[in-house]
């Protein structure tokens, strides 16, 4: 007889919690509160959670910059039924004590192997950046992974420290012209966001993302010595998604 470790028997305690609340509120079921894009993965291979840009990242102590604003997708895209609400529903649940159930629960009910903290939006607070460090905790089989600029507010570099020694966690720090370079910590890789192929980061960085529209019809493989994003590479063989590139991932 196999018997469940004091982990198990609280992950599964989790489940048990997250179905028992979902059963009475859409908003906490794993449609309601996790989405997908075709750019990370089908909804089989990854899921996502989302919060709002404007709470997050735009907001008075926010940390997007002029520039990461005025290239986001998905800034362009927040008003829309399926981004827009869900995520502004989202900040609502993020803020209750018992979110890292909610969260570790739905993450586990749905059998998905990758997860990404946030196709939209960013780390808020440094209760909202433990919560996903004991999420991510309790769901060691699946891969996660996030980009953020949270870096740039110093009550949350802490815990994202924390966050980044997690062995199934790769989290990147993104960086453009504007915010300045990132600190380096163990387990964190960067990212640099350019506003055109001739800007090159500062420092050499792990990833480069391409924010001129026409990107892909100008191949483009490494940028001053850093890997170009290889969904924004414009080459023939690049990958249709995140999940089946894996390069952001752990």
């Amino acid at each position: 007889m196999v018997t469940a470790t004091p982990h198990e028997v609280l992950a599964d305690s989790f489940t048990a919690y997250w179905r028992q609340l979902s059963a009475y509120d859409d908003d906490l079921g794993i449609r309601g509160m996790l989405s997908t894009t075709s750019k990370i993965g089908d909804s089989r291979n990854c899921l996502a959670f989302n919060v709002p840009l404007r709470s997050t990242c735009c907001a008075e102590d926010g940390v997007a910059t002029d520039l990461c604003r005025s290239v986001c997708y998905v800034w362009k895209m927040s008003e829309y039924k399926a981004v827009g609400p869900r995520a502004e529903r989202n900040f609502i649940i993020a803020q209750r004590p018992d979110f890292f159930r909610l969260a570790a629960g739905a993450i586990l009910a749905s059998g998905v192997p990758n997860f990404k903290i946030h196709a939209a939006g960013d780390f808020f607070s440094p209760e909202y950046v433990k919560a996903w460090h004991t999420v991510v905790q309790f769901c060691g089989d699946v891969a996660f992974w996030a980009y953020t600029r949270a870096w740039r507010r110093d009550d949350l570099l802490p815990e994202l420290r924390r966050l980044a020694l997690l062995p199934n966690m790769q989290l990147w720090f993104s960086f453009d012209r504007q915010t300045g370079v990132p600190p380096g910590i163990e387990g964190v890789k960067t990212a640099w966001l350019a506003d055109n192929d001739g800007e090159f980061p500062p420092i050499r960085a792990d990833l480069a993302f391409r924010a001129t529209r026409d990107c892909k019809s100008v191949p483009l493989r490494v940028l001053s010595g850093s890997t170009v994003c290889p969904h924004e590479n414009g080459l023939p063989d690049m990958p249709s998604t995140c999940v089946a590139c894996r390069i952001c991932l752990p």
